[in-house]
């Protein structure tokens, strides 16, 4: 960076008056972003959630209609689209999520520019760009991309409508929240902005009628959205984390912390104060933008419901430019600027080399070759991402081989952690019994895994451990458990 081009571009200037043109930075940026997301594409085996998303794609058009597919099917229409473009790979599978991610960098550091100022705008597309968090869900054939993209583009649409009056930017706003919602229906709780500058910019002593109707409107519409379709458990299913692993209040939010990561939350708070002088309108657009996702689940989990901390999704693009605004703020107007911005970024690293390893997943064909070694028509396998496994033993094509799909291997595969039926079958008909588990299954049980872990202790025995935890990931690890046929391990 130049020192003139330094000088310029401070958070909340306005972009027509800054002398900073980041163009080529910006597309240095998108390309950095590329190069720890791009390898996605062409490497790591698939994962459950990823075989979920192929499954309902390639249903996309049956009847009935899957409930998932019907209540938000902009992801799988667009991986299907690819999968019978690009071929039934890793290509085809990730081809949106991965470009969807790369268009968020660029797009936030365009939108960065209305908001916090040009460079605070770049700084935002950096760390977005060595984000773990997003450079692993960008490489996840799942909705969390499209609907981080999808975000930015209502964040940008609020911010041009009620900050600068850009009404042309309506229509835009209006198709972003339609087709995200599609996506995902968490994507209404962006409009938090919105509501907080409206809110904000009330006359002392008007009304609160306004204000207040503005967040029944939010609230109204996420509800619409949430039950658009005649059967809405399956989104009430994704938004509580029914069947999944659940969270209550406090460990949502240091699940929060720990997955967002420590750097970012403090570039953002830095930022905050930053910009609460600087441009206070842009500290309430973005704090309230911020807060209402997770404000909201914060309260679910109060509640009792169980929540899952990337449902927060929606309030993300805000953190990520107040975390720009942050770094803009620390980085000086000199040649120095490269260095220190460098160094507020390495902490990100080592979360983007670890997805890069194996992207997080487990070792399910190096499982699925063990199986076939132990297991026959006679036995019972229960393992985590069962549908992945049955893929990987039988293939995932949509016309499979003759004999492939049926016995002799196994007479039953069924999900982790069993429901109590199948565990009272195996102890009446003294059944063999397979379970493929994570590595720390005893010593980290999850609520809904307690039951079937206290079943497990006196009946099984460990046949095989595939693959390594590690530091960095710690589920990593498998181990085959074994209950053997008519007696206990």
């Amino acid at each position: 960076m130049s020192d003139a081009a330094l000088r310029g571009g401070r958070a909340g200037a306005p972009s027509s008056t800054s002398r900073f043109d980041g163009s080529w930075w910006i597309v240095a940026v998108v390309v950095l972003a590329a190069m720890v997301r791009v390898p996605f594409l062409f490497g790591y085996g698939i994962d459950d959630d990823e075989f979920y998303t192929l499954r309902n794609g390639e249903n996309l058009l049956a009847t009935p209609t899957p409930d998932a597919v019907s209540h938000f099917p902009l992801s799988f229409a667009a991986t299907r689209a690819c999968v019978e473009w690009f071929g039934l790979d890793a290509f085809g599978l990730r081809s949106f999520p991965v470009v969807t991610g790369l268009l968020a960098v660029w797009v936030l550091a365009r939108v960065g520019r209305r908001v916090v100022g040009d460079r605070a705008g770049l700084c935002a597309a950096a760390v977005l760009a060595l984000w773990p968090w997003h450079q692993y869900y960008s490489g996840l054939a799942r909705y969390y991309a499209p609907l981080f993209l999808a975000a930015i583009l209502v964040l940008d649409a609020s911010w041009r409508v009620l900050e600068r009056k850009e009404w042309a930017a309506l229509p835009h706003g209006i198709a972003a929240l339609v087709l995200g919602s599609l996506v995902h229906p968490s994507l209404p709780l962006s409009l938090g902005g919105a509501v907080g500058l409206r809110f904000a910019r009330r006359k002392r002593g008007a009304s609160l009628v306004r204000p207040l109707i503005a967040i029944a409107a939010v609230g109204l519409t996420f509800v619409v959205v949430a039950s658009l379709a005649p059967q809405d458990g399956p989104i009430r299913r994704v938004l509580s984390g029914v069947g999944g692993h659940g969270y209550d209040a406090a460990q949502l939010v240091f699940g929060l912390a720990f997955n967002v990561t420590t750097v970012v939350f403090a570039l953002a708070a830095i930022g905050g104060f930053a910009l609460v002088r600087r441009a206070p309108a842009a500290f309430v657009f973005l704090v309230s933008a911020a807060l209402l996702p997770l404000a909201t689940l914060v309260a679910l989990a109060a509640v009792g419901a169980e929540v899952n901390p990337r449902y927060a999704m929606a309030g993300m693009p805000a953190i990520v430019l107040l975390a720009g605004a942050g770094l803009d703020a620390l980085v000086p107007a000199t040649r120095a600027a490269f260095a220190t911005a460098a160094a507020c970024l390495v902490p990100l690293v080592p979360g983007v080399v670890s997805n890069l390893v194996d992207g997080d997943r487990h070792p399910v064909p190096e499982v699925a070759q063990a199986l076939t070694t132990h297991v026959d028509a006679r036995d019972l396998l229960i393992a985590e991402g069962h549908s992945l496994m049955l893929a990987t033993l039988y293939g995932a094509d949509r016309r499979p081989r003759a004999g492939e799909g049926v016995p002799p291997f196994p007479r039953y595969v069924g999900e982790w952690p069993p429901t109590k039926d199948v565990l009272d079958v195996i102890d009446l008909a003294h059944a063999g019994a397979w379970f493929v588990v994570p590595e720390n299954l005893f010593v980290a049980p999850r609520d809904t895994e307690r039951a079937a872990v206290e079943w497990l202790r006196p009946r099984a025995i460990v046949a095989d451990r595939i693959g390594a935890s590690r530091l960095d990931y710690h589920r990593n690890g498998l181990i085959l458990l074994h209950v053997p046929r008519g007696g206990r391990g």
